[in-house]
């Protein structure tokens, strides 16, 4: 199942970003106007807060270690410099620190959405109401990489392959998050808690054994495995390609640096909520000398 989830889901995720990525180099060419220069008063608008900032980094950083040191456990490479019982010491400590590390943002990461009024909003613009049997469909598949968590947003997947073949000439219109950060989101919370599980399995080997049969170790040894697999690719062809290799944020995306992000930016990746930002500037105006 985790082979052809891996070949299958990753083989789309190559189609739709080529696809993108030609219909953005088109865009580019056709609108950048050498002689614009970015200004300091030209508008910014907040993506992301320090706080948020934060927790991505610690995420990001944990994953790496996860990753790197994952692999090197379970294909037997050894530390640079370092042999023997000591490398394999290092090697595993540095998984479990990593862990222990994601684990701990995880909680605190429920805990931002659950007590901060950010948190909440975020859970609101990133969560479709449930109140429809397809909208918890569509969640489900997008745990699983299987696409966006709404019937709403599947109508933008399908908006936007149809512009990017040159099918329309409509982008389709996001809100603070548009359907491929959904799916990243999704696809995050469910496989951290399926590592979780599985990792404290094999983290605590023998107790687990004492209490259930040698199967279900084998079990979560695969999952454990694939799953990793599955999120790694996921992360270096989906979340590296919007926010590294894409050209219209090459080489780099700043949002996660600066929290910021331009008018530009804003009007074609979120538009519908500029608009929102624009509408409530108009209504509440601030105040100027």
């Amino acid at each position: 199942m985790y082979r052809m989830m891996i070949v299958g889901i990753i083989g789309l995720m190559v189609v739709h970003n080529g696809l993108d990525f030609v219909r953005r180099w088109k865009d580019r060419t056709k609108t950048v106007n050498p002689g614009a220069v970015a200004t300091a008063t030209d508008p910014k608008y907040l993506r992301f807060t320090r706080n948020e900032r934060a927790q991505h980094w610690l995420l990001a950083l944990s994953f790496i270690t996860l990753a790197v040191t994952g692999f090197m456990l379970t294909m037997g490479w050894s530390v640079p410099g370092v042999s023997g019982q000591t490398g394999a010491m290092l090697r595993a400590g540095a998984h479990r620190l990593a862990a222990g590390v994601l684990i701990a943002v995880g909680v605190y990461h429920l805990g931002y959405l659950a007590f901060t009024t950010r948190g909440r909003r975020t859970i609101r613009d990133m969560v479709p109401k449930l109140n429809r049997f397809a909208n918890v469909m569509c969640c489900a598949g997008s745990c699983l990489r299987l696409g966006p968590p709404s019937t709403s947003d599947w109508k933008d997947v399908v908006q936007m392959v149809k512009y990017n073949l040159g099918l329309t000439r409509e982008r389709p219109q996001f809100g603070r998050f548009s359907y491929a950060e959904k799916m990243e989101y999704f696809a995050l919370v469910w496989g951290t808690l399926v590592m979780m599980v599985t990792g404290f399995a094999l983290w605590f080997e023998v107790p687990f054994l004492n209490r259930f049969p040698f199967w279900s170790f084998q079990l979560v040894t695969v999952v454990h495995y694939y799953e990793a697999i599955l999120a790694t690719l996921a992360i270096v062809v989906w979340h590296f390609y919007f926010t590294m290799f894409n050209p219209t944020v090459f080489p780099i995306s700043k949002a996660m640096i600066t929290g910021e992000i331009a008018r530009e930016e804003m009007e074609r990746e979120h538009s519908q909520e500029l608009c929102a930002l624009d509408y409530a500037e108009r209504a509440d105006p601030p105040d100027r000398p």
